[in-house]
């Protein structure tokens, strides 16, 4: 593990450890790849600070990069995690706090942030992760690479907790994810999970003619359903997932 995530999680955050990336070498070692796939001076937009982890395997990475994240700080340890990173990173660092959903529309409107590649890892719902996919869209390339975190084979889910339980946080991030897909904004390079763990996602936008249409509208949302094995949907499962769907309406009126 890197020395800054070994001392965000030791002195700063040792609560977040199961939270974030810090507790997956292997999703350390994917983003330090990345890193350094992108160009010279390149911007890396996520949306989820926490404690800074994901943000710090990029920024030591890649000495070149800048990363631009969009946060709710609402853990007790993200304030400090915010001091030190901003402390070691500085303006290659800029931290936009509030609702992403909020946020990186303002943003949008700006037009003072591209994205070289960005990450969801936000909240664990269906609609914010789906549209913060569509709004960071809009501040992207056809070459912009997209990573979404907490992700599944939705047909044989197998993001279990320790103990058995079905893992509920992968249920709206897959759900999202599959929706941008289906709906046409981005198409999947590889999905990377583990036999009992959650996984993560790269993609792109699809582009036509190497021109991205970044004036998206929204006539019609039907998230998948994610199906657990060997474990079978749980009442909760069933109820969260109605409630999801309900949600959505509101954001088609």
């Amino acid at each position: 593990m890197s020395e800054t995530i070994s001392f965000l999680t030791k002195n700063i955050c040792s609560g977040a450890t199961h939270l974030g990336i810090g507790a997956h070498k292997s999703q350390v070692d994917y983003y330090k790849k990345q890193a350094n796939l992108l160009d010279y001076n390149s911007t890396v937009c996520e949306v989820g600070f926490n404690c800074g982890h994901s943000a710090s395997v990029f920024l030591d990475s890649n000495n070149s990069l800048n990363v631009v994240s969009f946060d709710l700080p609402n853990y007790k340890w993200t304030s400090n995690a915010t001091k030190y990173m901003k402390n070691k990173y500085g303006k290659r660092l800029y931290i936009i706090n509030g609702n992403s959903l909020v946020t990186i529309p303002k943003q949008v409107s700006s037009k003072t942030i591209m994205c070289d590649l960005f990450i969801v890892d936000g909240a664990h719902n269906f609609i914010n992760p789906f549209f913060d996919i569509l709004n960071l869209l809009k501040l992207s390339s056809c070459n912009t690479r997209i990573i979404m975190d907490d992700v599944c084979d939705y047909k044989k889910c197998h993001a279990h907790f320790s103990n058995g339980n079905n893992n509920h946080v992968v249920i709206g991030p897959t759900q999202a994810w599959e929706e941008a897909k289906r709906s046409g904004y981005i198409y999947q390079e590889e999905l990377i999970t583990s036999a009992f763990d959650r996984g993560w996602a790269l993609g792109k936008p699809v582009c036509y003619k190497n021109n991205y249409d970044k004036n998206i509208t929204i006539k019609n949302l039907n998230p998948v359903f994610v199906s657990y094995h060997p474990n079978k949907p749980t009442n909760a499962q069933y109820s969260r997932d109605k409630r999801q769907r309900e949600e959505i309406k509101k954001y088609l009126k």
